[in-house]
C-alpha cells in the first residue's frame, strides 16, 4: 500500500514538472515560437539522391529537427527527464528513427519533400511523449538509451533501416501500429508476435514495460479465445517508443547473428546496401534461414549475381502474380540502383 502511495506522488510529481517545463518540452512547443518560425518550410531529406528510392544520406545527416532548430532537442530532453525523474541523454539519433514516418512518405513519392516547423514538432511530440503512458510503464529513460543503443548500432553498420522500414509497415504509418496479418498480431515495422518465444523475447533485452505488454500476444492467433482482449490492449497500451525498440531489437540481434553465420568473416568488408538487403531478407524469413545460392554470391563479392538471384527466387525468372515477387523485386531494384547498374 505504501508502495502504491509512493507511487502516485511520484507519478504526481512527473505530471507537475511536466507542465511548469518549458512550453517547446511537449505539445505546447508552437506557443512559444513565432509565426514566422512555425510556417518555415524546410526540406526532410536534406541531401536528397538522384533517385529517392535508393536515398540513404539520412543516416550520417543530421536529423531534421537539428537542422531546423537545434534547441528542439534541448526541449525534448527535458520533456523525457522530467517523464523518467532522471538527466537522459536524448541524442539526434533518437529523433532521426522517430522521423522515420516522415521520411519513408518522400522515399516512396506519396508527399512532397518539405514540412513545417509546426507539422515536424507536433508528429515528433506525439510519437515521442505520451504523458499517461510513459509514467504508467515507469522505463522511460531505459526505453530511450535502449532504442538509442540500438539504434547507434545500425547507423554505424550504415544500414538503411528505412528501406525494412517502409516494407514492414505503409509509408508513414507510426511504430506503435497494431495489426492483424494473417491471423497473427503484427506491431509496428513488422514484428510478428505469433513466431517469438518468451526466451527469445528475453534476449532481445527488451526493457520491462516493452516486454510484459508484449508478452500475452507470443504465438497468440485469431483462433484463441483471448485473441481480441490481447489484441485490444496493446493497442491501449503501445507506444511508439515500443514499437521502435522492437524493430530495433530484432533488426540488430539478426545482424549479430548473419554476421556471425551466414556472412562469417565478410560482414564487415559488404558495402552498405548489400547489409541493407541481407537485413531486409533475415529480418523477413528469419535471422536462421539458409539461402545458400544468395549467401554465396554475397560472399564472393558478386553483385550481379545476388541481383540475379533475388529476381531468379526459386531457379527461374519470379512470378510477378505471386505475393513474394513485390518485395524481391525491391531488394534487386534496390542494389541495381545503388551499385550503379541501373536508373
Amino acid at each position: 500500500m505504501a508502495e502504491a502511495i509512493r507511487k502516485d506522488a511520484m507519478m504526481t510529481k512527473l505530471y507537475f514538472d511536466l507542465l511548469n517545463s518549458p512550453a517547446e518540452a511537449h505539445s505546447s512547443i508552437q506557443k512559444s515560437l513565432s509565426v514566422q518560425a512555425i510556417s518555415t518550410t524546410v526540406p526532410i531529406l536534406e541531401f536528397p539522391s538522384e533517385t529517392v528510392y535508393a536515398y540513404a544520406s539520412y543516416i550520417n545527416a543530421l536529423s531534421i529537427g537539428q537542422r531546423i532548430d537545434p534547441a528542439f532537442t534541448q526541449s525534448l530532453t527535458s520533456a523525457i527527464s522530467n517523464l523518467a525523474g532522471r538527466p537522459i541523454a536524448v541524442s539526434d539519433i533518437y529523433q532521426k528513427i522517430h522521423e522515420t514516418t516522415l521520411r519513408t512518405p518522400v522515399e516512396m513519392g506519396v508527399r512532397p519533400n518539405s514540412i513545417t516547423f509546426e507539422e515536424y514538432q507536433a508528429t515528433i511530440n506525439q510519437q515521442a511523449i505520451n504523458m499517461v503512458q510513459d509514467m504508467q510503464d515507469g522505463d522511460k529513460g531505459e526505453k530511450v538509451e535502449a532504442l538509442q543503443a540500438n539504434m547507434q548500432f545500425l547507423y554505424g553498420q550504415e544500414i538503411n533501416t528505412d528501406f525494412i522500414a517502409r516494407n514492414e509497415l505503409a509509408a508513414g504509418q507510426r511504430a506503435k501500429t497494431v495489426a492483424i496479418v494473417q491471423g497473427h498480431i503484427t506491431i509496428g515495422y513488422g514484428f510478428d508476435t505469433f513466431v517469438h518465444e518468451a526466451s527469445e523475447l528475453n534476449s532481445l533485452n527488451l526493457v520491462g514495460s516493452t516486454r510484459q505488454k508484449v508478452l500475452p500476444a507470443l504465438q497468440l492467433s485469431t483462433s484463441d479465445p483471448g485473441f481480441w482482449s490481447v489484441y485490444a490492449l496493446l493497442g491501449q497500451s503501445l507506444t511508439d517508443d515500443d514499437g521502435l525498440l522492437l524493430f530495433s531489437a530484432k533488426a540488430r540481434a539478426v545482424v549479430q547473428r548473419i554476421a556471425s553465420n551466414q556472412f562469417a568473416g565478410k560482414w564487415n568488408g559488404l558495402p552498405p546496401a548489400i547489409k541493407t538487403v541481407a537485413l531486409d531478407l533475415y529480418y523477413q524469413y528469419g535471422q536462421t534461414g539458409n539461402f545458400p545460392k544468395f549467401q554465396q554470391a554475397i560472399n564472393s563479392h558478386d553483385w550481379p549475381a545476388v541481383i540475379h538471384e533475388l529476381r531468379n527466387w526459386n531457379g527461374v525468372p519470379n512470378d510477378p502474380l505471386q505475393f513474394i515477387t513485390k518485395r524481391l523485386e525491391e531488394r534487386a531494384k534496390y542494389l541495381a540502383i545503388s551499385f550503379n547498374y541501373e536508373q
